[in-house]
């Protein structure tokens, strides 16, 4: 059995490590304002205990915080995270020098810098084996996430393992994790966003991809990634919230289309994961040869991103 890769521990003060490779940079997006960050060439479509991590607020004097009136508090016997974006310090460090031996690493957040509530500093610490067996998770289309006030469901019914990072888009909620056993947050990328704002889910090859939640399908198709490999993507306005759109990448065989009504964990958007042609930083956490991974995040697009400084293809 794989140990838990969340669990509380004495804080620690840990340096980040870079960690190159993902296969999603803000960069995995589909609207006309998305062209010219870095990643994105061209796009074909029609339209249990609760942990806190939070750091300050992204530096841009354009963000607002993205919870709703009336938002709930995770619940269930999962772990929490925060609602608030971050400068994403709580990331895994991975000890270079580690030649067998499991390597510990432990990760520290600040205090969040909400108006009306202070909570003290939270650790959390995730734990990296030299050589990992694959396991899967058998749960179900359990909901996993909240992002605001929004539940987010598994879009697989089996994972191995769910690697947190750093969204491209300063309208990204920070999920707030219910229902895993095991997940990570992975090293900062410095794209100065929530710590635990995108999600990469691996996935067996042989499982088919459902909607994460209910509404309809607004983009669907596919685009290029890192300006050299085609991707499927869907992205979905949940039932209730206009201007909200959840983003799900890296599958194969799509199966809906712009004006599709979907279905949380019941309606067919893809029929497996993608495998990459390259090391994902999520692969890090996962046994070897590395299953796919699907990403997905929930993006509140009237806060506006902050001009890409990265060059295109």
């Amino acid at each position: 059995m794989r140990a838990m890769r969340c669990a509380p521990l004495v804080t620690i003060a840990v340096i980040a490590a870079a960690l190159v490779g993902c296969g999603t940079v803000s960069v995995e997006t589909t609207a006309d304002t998305d062209f010219g960050k870095v990643g994105v060439e061209a796009v074909s479509a029609e339209g249990a205990v609760d942990v806190v991590a939070t750091t300050a607020p992204r530096p841009t004097t354009s963000w607002a915080p993205n919870l709703p009136e009336g938002s709930v508090s995770p619940g269930g016997d999962g772990d929490g995270g925060e609602t608030e974006p971050s400068d994403s310090l709580d990331a895994v460090s991975i000890d270079s020098t580690t030649t067998g031996a499991p390597t510990t690493s432990t990760t520290t957040s600040e205090v969040p810098t909400e108006s009306t509530t202070t909570r003290a500093p939270t650790t959390t610490t995730s734990t990296l084996s030299a050589t990992l067996t694959l396991e899967y998770h058998d749960v179900g289309h359990i909901q996993f996430a909240w992002a605001g006030d929004l539940a987010v469901f598994l879009p697989v019914t089996r994972y191995e393992t769910v690697g947190f990072h750093e969204s491209g888009h300063d309208g990204a909620f920070q999920l707030v994790v219910v229902g895993l056993t095991d997940w990570v947050t992975l090293a900062s990328r410095g794209r100065g966003t929530g710590s635990r704002t995108a999600a990469d889910i691996v996935v067996p090859p042989d499982e088919a991809i459902v909607a994460p939640v209910t509404g309809t399908v607004i983009r669907a198709g596919t685009y290029t990634l890192y300006c050299d490999h085609s991707d499927n993507f869907v992205v979905i306005e949940p039932a209730g919230r206009p201007g909200w759109e959840l983003k799900i990448f890296h599958f194969e065989g799509l199966a809906v289309g712009v004006g599709d009504d979907v279905v949380a964990a019941e309606t067919l958007i893809g029929s497996s994961g993608r495998v990459l042609p390259f090391e994902s930083q999520v692969d890090e956490f996962t046994a070897d040869p590395s299953n796919a991974h699907v990403h997905l995040e929930v993006i509140d697009t009237s806060i506006p991103d902050r001009p890409s400084t990265g060059g295109g293809c």
